[in-house]
């Protein structure tokens, strides 16, 4: 029971509902199925806006990421 638990919430943090308020580059790359490599590319150019969360951690805001997809257009 506990090893399905553990798996349970590896999951939850690869796969981040797509109603939170907030993401984690891994999150967003494996919800939108794009290397984390174009979304770390994204916020070092500014067009995707992101805020430090923690000592390493970045956060994305829902905003953010809904402005950068809207700006790319369809084929992101």
């Amino acid at each position: 029971m506990d090893t399905l638990r553990e798996n349970w919430r590896t999951l939850n943090r690869r796969m981040p509902d797509i109603h939170q308020d907030t993401y984690t580059i891994e999150g967003l790359s494996h919800m939108l199925q794009i290397p984390r490599d174009v979304i770390t590319h994204e916020i070092a150019t500014g067009e995707l806006k992101a805020e430090r969360c923690g000592n390493k951690a970045v956060c994305l805001s829902r905003e953010a990421v809904i402005g950068w997809l809207e700006r790319r257009g369809p084929g992101v």
